[in-house]
């Protein structure tokens, strides 16, 4: 039994060692690490990088402040991280801890919190006092004084001081001061009033998160919308963020969390008139708008606007507007915008206008105008047009126009007018079609390209580079003056057929036989006029031309074709003739409607075939 004892207690004092001195070292973190570096005149940033290396974790600091170009002749050998920092910045910074990250913080300065009155009863604690320069004595304004686990702050006065309640049942309060410029000053409020400061820069990791303003405060909604005092303690505290599981607000200046609601990622958000936070893990709900400093995950919906200064997982919708500032993944309708400054993947519904700068997959659907800076993966649709400045895949829809910045693979639909600065790969149908390099299929009244391997079916088709263009003045057994116009490519090309009482569409491929012989299949289809249009005349004719290239301007043809006609007219009309009188032809056996007849046609054609 004893030895079963001593066998518990052996294994719980090695748990003991195993984790706890674990968690300790943790909570020193990565500062206490000891390593060893050699640098010789290397830029400061390549030597945080190696530090960084060496244990695993990257340096985050403002660029502009921090002398990254400034050259470093280090040699030191087993010192910890912090030493070594100190070394580096001359001890003018602050060092904070987050996940995977040593934040960088300029603070040369530094301060004091001193209390001139504590009182403390049945758990409510009421705390005065004031912050003063640490080197000059004076009285600083503007600085924040917050209890990080129970979310209460205040801002100094402009004479340095301070007034708090805070309502807790513990039997201490850490208070932590904050300045911009100033290190961090966390003073021990105990229930027996002794007070220790001991000017520790500790944060709990838990609530670290990375430098600098929130984007979302610095947008023109955020300016005029986020408190005066919250964007003071944004500055004092940046690293500073909280988890809530509720929050309420009126305004996000009159919050459930005062004056540290822009720290604060709550699970449920409820905000009256509007809100400002650093997230939601949840749901938000606004009556008139939400900002969010970070990011938002779950549903956050709004009467008139969202604001998220990083990214979005879930659903975001508003009345009017959602913005992002960073990525979404997941669904986002706003009743006329949504901008999203990122990447975006889901579903993208806007009244008026969609907006992404970075890359689209997905559906992008926009009342009037869907515009994507990246490439776009999925389908867009617009009640006037399209853009995508970059590749895209899928399929594009709109009333006015399309336009795929690169290459295209896919379908692009509009009533006017598609583009592909690109490889257009898939379809084009609109009036007016333009490929860079077209691959695939156009069909419009008017196609143009640079180079095309694919076919282009229109009225007119202009291919620049490798194109068929040809205007021919040819004779048949039908009329002597017929005028056609060719273009396309030599692997598929239209053809307007144009003769006096008749008119017609067609197409044809070109085959080459040798340098200057080339035979030519064709098929167009004609309708003929012979004196009213209360009768159907229409001719399909299969021509099979052989075409001898005698300059370079310059090219005649002649072959036969094979006719069909339907014709429901059996009575003339002064001033013209029945073809069926004029041509000797058969008559179907099974329809007495139909006609067939087998004819010539020869001609000259000007300007080269291909260019």
């Amino acid at each position: 039994m004893f030895q079963n004892k001593g066998l518990v207690i052996t294994l719980l004092l090695l748990l003991t060692v195993l984790l706890f001195p674990q968690k300790q070292l943790n909570a020193q973190g990565l500062l206490y690490r000891k390593i060893s570096v050699e640098a010789h005149h290397l830029p400061l940033e390549n030597v945080l990088d190696r530090i960084g290396q060496k244990c695993g974790f990257s340096f985050s600091y403002n660029s502009s402040i921090v002398p990254r170009d400034s050259l470093i002749s280090l040699s030191v050998s087993n010192q910890t991280i912090k030493d070594i920092l100190d070394m580096l910045f001359a001890g003018r910074f602050e060092y904070k801890e987050a996940a995977g990250f040593i934040i960088l913080r300029y603070a040369p300065l530094r301060l004091s919190l001193i209390t001139d009155k504590v009182e403390s009863n049945r758990g409510v604690y009421r705390i005065s006092g004031f912050v003063i320069d640490d080197r000059t004595g004076e009285k600083i304004a503007k600085a924040s004084v917050y209890e990080k686990k129970l979310l209460r702050s205040a801002l100094t006065e402009a004479d340095g001081s301070f007034e708090m309640k805070i309502n807790t049942r513990n039997h201490s309060i850490a208070l932590t001061v904050s300045k911009e410029l100033y290190r961090d000053t966390t003073v021990l409020i105990l229930s027996s009033v002794d007070v220790n400061s001991d000017g520790s820069t500790r944060d709990d990791p838990d609530h670290a998160s990375g430098e600098g303003a929130s984007v979302a405060e610095r947008t023109a909604i955020g300016r005029l919308l986020v408190s005066y005092k919250q964007k003071i303690q944004e500055l004092n505290v940046p690293g500073f963020i909280a988890e809530s599981p509720v929050q309420a607000s009126i305004t996000p200046g009159l919050s459930s969390h005062g004056m540290l609601s822009g720290q604060v990622i709550n699970k449920f958000s409820i905000n009256i008139f509007g809100g400002y936070t650093a997230g939601v893990e949840g749901v938000e709900a606004g009556g008139l708008f939400n900002i969010n400093k970070k990011y938002a995950k779950g549903v956050q919906a709004a009467g008139i606007f969202n604001l998220v200064g990083m990214s979005v997982v879930g659903v975001q919708a508003a009345g009017i507007y959602n913005g992002v500032l960073d990525s979404v993944q997941g669904v986002q309708a706003g009743g006329i915008a949504n901008f999203v400054i990122k990447d975006f993947a889901g579903v993208q519904a806007g009244g008026i206008v969609n907006f992404v700068r970075g890359e689209f997959s997905g559906v992008q659907a926009g009342g009037l105008l869907n515009f994507d800076l990246g490439s776009v993966k999925g389908i867009q649709a617009a009640g006037l047009m399209n853009i995508s400045g970059n590749h895209t895949a899928g399929l594009q829809v709109a009333g006015l126009m399309n336009a795929a910045g690169q290459n295209m693979a896919g379908m692009q639909v509009s009533g006017t007018l598609n583009i592909a600065g690109g490889d257009m790969r898939g379809a084009q149908i609109g009036v007016v079609n333009f490929a860079r390099h077209q691959k695939g299929f156009q069909f419009g009244l008017l196609n143009v390209a640079d180079t095309s391997s694919g076919a282009s079916v229109g009225l007119i088709n202009i291919v620049r580079k490798n194109g068929l263009h040809s205007v021919s003045v040819s004779s048949n057994e039908m009329f002597t003056w017929n005028l056609l116009i060719k273009t396309g490519t030599p692997k598929f090309y239209t053809i307007i057929h144009g003769a006096r009482n008749m008119g017609g569409w067609g197409f044809g491929k070109q085959y080459q036989l040798s340098n200057r012989l080339f035979l030519s299949p064709e098929l167009v289809g004609l309708y003929l006029y012979q004196g009213s249009w209360d009768y159907t005349n229409t001719i399909t004719r299969f021509n099979m031309n052989l075409t001898c290239k005698v300059h370079k301007l310059l090219s005649v043809f002649a072959g036969p074709s094979v006719n069909v006609l339907y014709s429901d007219q059996d009575k003339k009309v002064d001033g013209y003739s029945l073809i069926t009188e004029r041509i000797k032809m058969s008559r179907s056996s099974k329809n007495d409607k139909l006609y067939h007849w087998i004819g010539w046609s020869a001609g000259i054609s000007v300007t080269p075939f291909t260019k």
